[in-house]
């Protein structure tokens, strides 16, 4: 990894991720670039020239690379990276964007303690970027500090009696690879068997690899069986594979995956 976008709403949650963005690249050398993507008021921008709205958004761009220079301080000189001031209606698509053009490694991003009805009407733009985004993308909770990661919880539809189709090897292995600046944490996968007896988790230490565990567990669903297992194993990290779709998808339009996005304080890494 050698280079982040930290994609930032200029909000307390987004410097509390700013922060846990810092401890876990210490030392590291990896170079963090700062964005923020603002836009003007559909009423303001209809009742004005063209001139005038260019006029705007030139000046707000300068206030906004003002605050993120003042950000960027909080930053040690050798990860600083580039300030990126964008005007756009959709946040996410910018993102994603700037992203591509930096050739960043990953996005990390800030997930508010409160969201409006807008939000949950339409979707936050941490959810709109997972969703259009081939980089990885770190979602960090309102309130989550850096304790380092130790332990990262892989959900996974494939039951251990099956082999794991190739393209779930490889992400395995991307994953293992990609955190190995980290000091190699333990990757724990996690298979969610209604049929399993209740209350038993059954663990296959060293399976599918040698770095890897795998647990079958019992739950009612596969999105409470998440939250628990990561309540009992106290897991630093959530990564979900998107390219599994079906999987990914019912994670995706859960309200409990909603409830762990926005009420966790455990990061969740997204990735394709």
């Amino acid at each position: 990894m050698k280079r982040i976008l930290f994609a930032s709403d200029l909000s307390d949650s987004g410097m509390n991720a700013l922060k846990y963005t810092l401890a876990l690249t210490k030392d590291t050398g990896i170079s963090i670039d700062l964005l923020h993507v603002f836009d003007i008021p559909v009423i303001v921008a209809s009742s004005l020239p063209q001139t005038a709205i260019s006029t705007m958004i030139n000046e707000r761009s300068e206030l906004v690379l003002e605050d993120l220079k003042e950000l960027q301080k909080v930053i040690p000189e050798n990860q600083q990276g580039k300030l990126d001031a964008v005007y756009g209606p959709y946040p996410a698509s910018e993102i994603v964007h700037v992203a591509t053009e930096n050739e960043a490694d990953i996005i990390v991003m800030a997930l508010r303690q409160k969201y409006s009805f807008i939000d949950r009407l339409m979707g936050t733009v941490t959810a709109q970027t997972i969703a259009l985004s081939n980089i990885p993308v770190l979602a960090i909770p309102s309130g989550a500090s850096f304790t380092g990661i130790h332990k990262i919880l892989f959900p996974t539809a494939i039951a251990q009696s099956h082999s794991l189709p190739e393209k779930e090897e490889k992400a395995l292995q991307w994953l293992y690879n990609f955190w190995s600046i980290f000091k190699y944490p333990s990757i724990h996968l996690l298979h969610i068997d209604n049929d399993a007896d209740e209350g038993t988790d059954i663990t296959f230490k060293h399976k599918p690899f040698s770095e890897t565990d795998f647990t079958v567990s019992h739950a009612k669903s596969l999105e409470a069986g998440i939250i628990d297992y990561v309540k009992k194993e106290k897991a630093e990290l959530i990564a979900l594979y998107k390219p599994h779709r079906s999987f990914w998808e019912r994670l995706y339009h859960s309200s409990v995956t909603r409830k762990l996005l926005f009420k966790s304080r455990i990061p969740l890494l997204v990735f394709s």
